[in-house]
């Protein structure tokens, strides 16, 4: 058991969602949520304390097999610091990530998100990975589109620096790396988990916790050697159970098939806090978030034909307590600087080199140089990527697959709208899983 000091309280119960729940997921600092699932999408407003309001929702059909449009399989928040906008990709069925824009007292649905330097990664049963780059014009751009050669990946994730992809295989112990632009293979190991539900990595991108069909399993990245078993019994019914990092990796939380959420330290996997789920049954999916004050978990129920309440827990933070900056959850963080003080900056530098490099030529050149230099000012470059690049040699999946997707994962950096300013900071990663239960 975990000790009370360290132990998470109930914080609100969430009602309004009905049937499974498929996906769950916080925005930036912890100001919304959303859960998604056969009953469509609801996202709460978590500024208030009890009995959030239902901020928004999106239409709700009885699911049918042959037209799945309104079944929403996965989730993932999206925040633009300069226009304070939260904005929530959603994955269905059916082809497309619809885009759901929410601010407080108001809601408006968007085609894509707005803003720059975002990617979505998908991949499917067929084999394929896509990514495509979410630009400032409101544009999906696709960047490369390939097939897996060596097996059928169940989970993709980005790595947080270099925003190359990790692809996961469902059965067979297969992990491989793609280069971020050219989706061409940089690397690949066959000595993980034989099977493997889903996948969260940790932002230091050293190791990853997965659902192995038995336990909770964590790995080294490199090398996949098994460094924790957090055991939860054995299932009673053998759905995949979503399972992520917390408290900046300090903590695992998973879902169970026994109404209630565990946490692990991931240090000490006997420190252990059970969090109850007053309906019972299945909860399959959970979330984690982290603000300066507190850190919150949720659990959703995943039963058909009952209510699906979100339940929130938070434990706060002590006052003085040290908290890296380097291990935060980069979701909640983004930096910037004036463009004026960048040219400046430029300005001075430049000038700083050419005076040492003329200072051995004569006096009367170097001042001449030295006279017309301030009056440059250097543009910055904001391009994005190259969209037109594709994998070769594999073939193409030109067009989104009608089948079911799997999983998706999404990387981002929160862009200013405003050309006064430009952004400097670290791509943040997180991922959008894709596990239906029939």
């Amino acid at each position: 058991m975990l000790r009370t000091a360290t132990r998470y309280a109930q914080y609100s119960t969430l009602t309004g969602a009905r049937d499974a729940v498929l996906s769950l997921s916080f925005s930036a600092h912890g100001a919304f949520i959303a859960a998604t699932g056969y009953d469509g999408v609801r996202v709460w407003d978590l500024s208030f304390s009890t009995s959030a309001p239902i901020l928004a929702t999106l239409p709700h059909q009885v699911y049918n097999p042959q037209n799945p449009k309104f079944v929403f399989t996965a989730s993932i928040w999206l925040y633009f610091e300069r226009t304070n906008s939260h904005v929530l990709v959603l994955g269905t069925l059916r082809r497309g990530y619809p885009v759901l824009e929410v601010q407080r007292n108001r809601e408006k649905q968007r085609e894509v998100a707005s803003g720059s330097r975002g990617r979505i990664a998908a991949v499917t049963m067929d084999q394929c990975v896509t990514v495509w780059s979410l630009s400032a014009s409101d544009v999906v751009t696709k960047i490369f589109s390939c097939k897996v050669q060596d097996f059928v990946p169940k989970a993709v994730r980005f790595h947080t620096e270099s925003r190359d992809l990790f692809l996961f295989a469902r059965s067979g112990g297969g992990i491989q790396l793609l280069d971020a632009k050219t989706g061409q293979v940089k690397s690949k190991d066959f000595r993980g988990p034989p099977v493997l539900g889903s996948v969260a990595l940790s932002t230091t991108n050293e190791t990853f916790v997965s659902w192995t069909g038995e336990s909770f399993q964590l790995f080294r990245l490199v090398g996949l050697e098994l460094l924790q078993t957090f055991a939860t019994g054995r299932p009673m019914v053998y759905f995949p159970r979503n399972i992520v990092f917390g408290e900046q990796d300090r903590i695992v939380v998973g879902g169970t098939d026994r109404g209630c959420g565990h946490i692990f330290q991931v240090d000490d996997p006997n420190q252990t806090q059970i969090l109850e789920y007053p309906k019972g049954g299945l909860v399959q999916h959970v979330a984690t978030a982290s603000l300066p004050d507190r850190h919150l978990v949720a659990i959703a129920g995943s039963s058909r034909h009952q209510a699906a309440d979100v339940v929130v827990f938070q434990k706060f933070i002590k006052k003085g307590a040290s908290v890296s900056i380097d291990r935060l959850d980069w979701q909640h963080f983004s930096f910037y600087l004036p463009r004026k003080l960048v040219q400046l900056m430029t300005v001075i530098i430049l000038c700083v080199g050419i005076w040492a490099g003329i200072s051995v030529v004569r006096q009367d050149v170097y001042f001449s140089i030295f006279e017309y230099i301030p009056k440059a000012i250097w543009p910055v470059s904001q391009s994005m990527p190259d969209p037109t690049l594709v994998c070769p040699p594999a073939p193409a999946c030109d067009t989104m697959p009608t089948r079911k997707p799997i999983e998706a994962s999404l990387s981002n950096i929160a862009a200013p709208e405003q050309e006064n300013f430009i952004l400097i900071g670290r791509v943040l990663s997180s991922a959008i899983t894709f596990d239906l239960i029939m």
